[in-house]
């Protein structure tokens, strides 16, 4: 990732495969899935129109957009903050205090655990 923007480079050679900001909009954080054929992205809620900003998905390696994660809560202004992607799974935080943990393979929000 250089200046907002997602980059994945083959293994064989280091050539770029694909580059580019997911729906328009600059990446803030990209880890790659373990199987290094994805990786979850954390967009830059700023340069969203929406006061929930809908801003952590997961890309395949041509930057295509496999999900976008829902928000806790329809009623309130949010967006996701933060993520840990590790050996335990997919973990995301909401500027409403909420940490959530995320299904890698859908996105779906798996519990509610509110933190503030």
């Amino acid at each position: 990732m250089i200046d907002g923007t997602l980059r994945f480079t083959s293994s064989v050679g280091g050539q770029i495969s694909s580059q580019g900001k997911p729906i328009e909009v600059s990446v803030l954080r990209a880890t790659l899935t373990p199987d290094r054929q994805s990786a979850v992205v954390l967009l830059d809620w700023s340069e969203m129109q929406d006061n929930r900003a809908h801003n952590l998905i997961r890309v395949d390696c041509k930057g295509a957009v496999l999900w976008t994660a829902p928000l806790p809560h329809s009623s309130t202004t949010d967006c996701y903050t933060d993520f840990d992607l590790d050996s335990a799974g997919l973990a995301a935080s909401t500027w409403q205090g909420y940490r959530v943990p995320v299904a890698l393979d859908d996105g779906k929000i798996q519990e509610l655990k509110f933190t503030k």
